[in-house]
């Protein structure tokens, strides 16, 4: 009888492996190639399927990826690196036994917890793919989750930590078919957080999240107080116009704001190493876009972005109407940060030694304050970084009030050179090269930071950031005598 004990007695469907998690014991599930799908409940709505994380578990990690033979050939994964997915986690509607299974809401859920745990959960998912996620719902059932428009891939409520582990997630749509404007009122196709608890968490390492779709953050939505922490990630292709005909309807969604990324409220978010390029958005933030207007929530809010490339992304400035956006309406293709609120805390973004450069149409990055009494605005300071054309759209504040972009003098202002923009290799053309990049041994090592997703796996994250993108030594060259770190996701 298949107890998961091995290989020969493997659990015949991943479920069946779920359902026999004990959740107090540590857990670990190796899953073989294949592609998986959640199983519809015996009665109700067959979109309420989903792979669950239950709130009673304490530790348990899922792993793809594995050849699944007995004895050593397969004990451990044969793509390690996660490239090519050969697990896959499985939304899209299917047929079983003449019965049609329609898409499920949620691929994969990470429900939240009544109560807060005295020690957070550890659960994560790795190695593998998850797809065909359709959040599309009209509100007649909501979901097991109460989350009709969001989190069509991967939806992470819980109040514990969190960590997807070289995970695509692709081809994913949240939101209702019910306007020429595209989805409405959705969140997060690919992935939508919104933790409660003060310990919460979630990490992305060494992702990718492309051709999903939305109406804010097709990529990844994140909301709530937990903090949210990704390295060496890749975002693109969301929001995309190409990538997102629906065959039901003929209809186009479209994403409105932050293409690749969509932070609202969000406390505490930091990113390394991570490439977000060819993300469209109509309107605001093709690449990523900061929300901070928690008019009940006074206090501080930073992100940062450390060593990532931000390129391409495109702010479409089309509403499918007939007409087109007022070009003051088309804010920050690369980054855009939006009015604070009325609560007087300090809203801070810090952009260090990354390439924010040829995003279109309209400026690279952009902030939005507001001149009405009491509203706090929003603040953006590049260090050490290749930055375009920027500016503030419609910003008439006082000089108590901090609101704007800040370009340093550390800052350049010339085309990176990558190696291969048509073939999407971002990485730098060397200094012994013909046109070579400017953005070679001028970055700061002052302001590497610290490998907040342990990309180097030594289990430790307050190490400094000794790996780029490609998982090559930082600071490999030097200028006088002392290592010098590039600009960007790559070290040349």
């Amino acid at each position: 009888m298949p107890d998961g004990s091995s290989w020969s007695a493997a659990f015949p469907t991943l479920q069946d492996a779920f359902d026999a998690v004990v959740p107090a014991n540590e857990t670990i599930i190796l899953v073989a190639h294949g592609v998986y799908r959640p199983a519809p409940p015996p009665t109700g709505d067959t979109r309420n399927r989903s792979f669950e994380f239950s709130v009673d578990w304490t530790n348990v990690r899922v792993i793809g990826g594995f050849l699944g033979l007995p004895g050593p050939a397969g004990e451990d994964p044969d793509n390690p690196d996660g490239s090519p997915v050969r697990t896959v986690l499985d939304g899209s509607p299917y047929m079983d036994a003449g019965n049609q299974i329609d898409a499920a809401l949620h691929v994969v859920a990470f429900p939240e917890s009544t109560q807060t745990p005295s020690f957070p959960p550890q659960l994560s998912l790795e190695n593998l793919a998850v797809t065909g996620g359709r959040a599309n719902d009209d509100g007649s059932q909501l979901g097991n989750y109460g989350r009709g428009v969001e989190g069509a891939g991967i939806l992470i409520e819980s109040r514990g930590n969190v960590l997807l582990d070289r995970v695509t997630v692709v081809d994913n749509w949240a939101g209702l078919e019910s306007s020429m404007v595209g989805f409405d009122e959705s969140h997060g196709g690919g992935i939508y957080v919104n933790q409660g608890g003060l310990l919460a968490s979630t990490r992305l390492r060494s992702c990718t999240i492309r051709d999903n779709h939305a109406e804010l953050g097709a990529g990844i939505y994140c909301e709530g107080g937990a903090a949210l922490r990704g390295g060496n990630c890749r975002f693109f292709g969301n929001g995309r116009l190409e990538m997102s005909a629906n065959p039901a309807s003929g209809l186009a969604p479209q994403c409105l704001a932050g293409g690749a990324i969509y932070l609202h409220r969000q406390t505490d978010s930091k990113w390394n190493n991570s490439l977000i390029y060819d993300n469209v958005a109509r309107e605001s933030g093709g690449g990523l876009h900061w929300e901070p207007y928690p008019n009940n929530n006074p206090g501080d809010y930073e992100h940062s972005m450390t060593h990532c490339t931000v390129t391409l992304n495109v702010i479409l400035g089309d509403d499918q109407g007939g007409g087109t956006f007022a070009p003051s309406t088309m804010r920050g293709a690369g980054i855009h940060v939006s009015e604070a609120g009325q609560d007087q805390g300090t809203k801070r973004f810090y952009v260090n030694n990354s390439i924010v450069y040829g995003n279109r149409v309209g400026r690279e990055i952009t902030v939005v304050g507001n001149s009405t009494s009491g509203l706090s605005g929003a603040f953006v300071r590049c260090d050490f970084s290749d930055v375009g054309q920027v500016g503030e759209i419609d910003v008439s504040v006082t000089s108590t009030l901090d609101v704007g972009v800040e370009l340093t003098p550390s800052c350049i202002n010339q085309v990176p050179f990558f190696m291969d923009i048509p073939g999407r290799d971002f990485r730098l053309r060397g200094l012994m090269m013909s046109n070579p990049s400017p953005c070679v041994d001028t970055a700061s090592s002052a302001l590497i930071g610290l490998d907040i997703v342990d990309i180097d796996r030594d289990t430790f994250t307050n190490d400094d950031l000794a790996l780029d993108f490609s998982l090559m030594n930082r600071e490999a060259t030097t200028s006088g005598g002392a290592a010098v770190p590039d600009m960007g996701a790559y070290e040349q």
